[in-house]
């Protein structure tokens, strides 16, 4: 019995250093065996190694450092090199035509900084005249009552005269009114030109009156103030239908002439 004491104290004091170092290594990253069955370290562990090591600039394996951003940097046009442009339009003869009437744009290829140019009109030399255009691929867009609109693409080289020719078809347009039986005009119609085949015809719409004026657009029917005029029409025999909005319709047949405008007048009961 007498030695059975010191035995069991000295068994206790064993314990309680194990308990001790076992305790104190649950405080440092302790070993976890991950899904693949090898042994890893804790993520506490591993988290705390990664950001030590890309600190330092050095790279972590099995950890991609995020891609720093790339500042993108917007010339100022004014700064870039330019050259002038200059746009001939000519008819089915090549020869150039009295365009002052017609609009031509210039404008970027693809994306830049600077925006549509609109070009000044030559009336002398028939042609349209464009300054310091950034130098490089342009869009040049043409479009008039009496033409069928086109885009064509070229190139501007720095620091000297670039001479453009677009050739274009000729075309005729329709000045339309709508008024209804009460000699007021409804706010809304509905505009469709058909051609010799009964098939509808696309073509450019614009409303134009005294008080308003809107960007053209191409339209197969078209809805729309009862003021305006239809162009950029093939020559040949046409019929302009319209509908008002509560279903009245009238409609009158046109021969386009190219170079021409012709007037139509539309009557609809409401």
């Amino acid at each position: 019995m007498r030695n059975t004491v010191p035995i069991v104290l000295i068994l206790l004091a064993a314990a309680a250093g194990w308990w001790l170092l076992a305790g104190a290594d649950t405080e440092l990253d302790t070993p976890t065996y991950e899904s693949d069955g090898e042994l890893g370290t804790s993520a506490r562990g591993e988290g705390l190694q990664a950001r030590q090591l890309e600190a330092e600039g050095l790279s972590v394996k099995g950890r991609e450092r995020s891609p720093k951003r790339k500042h993108i940097v917007v010339p100022d046009p004014r700064t870039l090199p330019k050259g002038d442009l200059q746009v001939t339009l000519r008819g089915p003869d090549l020869s150039a035509l009295d365009s002052g009437a017609m609009q031509v744009f210039i404008e970027p290829a693809s994306y830049a900084a600077w925006r549509t140019r609109l070009p000044l009109y030559d009336k002398d030399e028939r042609r349209w005249v464009a300054k310091g255009v950034v130098a490089g691929p342009v869009r040049v867009r043409v479009q008039g009552d009496h033409i069928i609109g086109r885009s064509v693409t070229t190139v501007v080289k720095r620091d000297r005269d670039n001479e453009l020719f677009v050739d274009v078809d000729l075309a005729g347009a329709i000045q339309y009114d709508v008024i209804a039986y009460d000699k007021k005009r409804p706010p809304k119609v509905k505009l469709t030109l058909y051609d010799y085949r009964d098939q509808p015809v696309s073509a450019w719409y614009q409303e134009r009156t005294s008080r308003r004026l809107t960007s053209p657009k191409t339209y197969a029917t078209a809805e729309i103030g009862p003021e305006g005029v239809v162009f950029g029409i093939l020559p040949g025999r046409y019929r302009l239908r319209v509908v008002s909005a509560f279903e009245e319709y009238d409609e009158a047949e046109v021969d386009i002439v190219a170079g021409k405008t012709a007037r139509v007048s539309l009557v609809v009961r409401r």
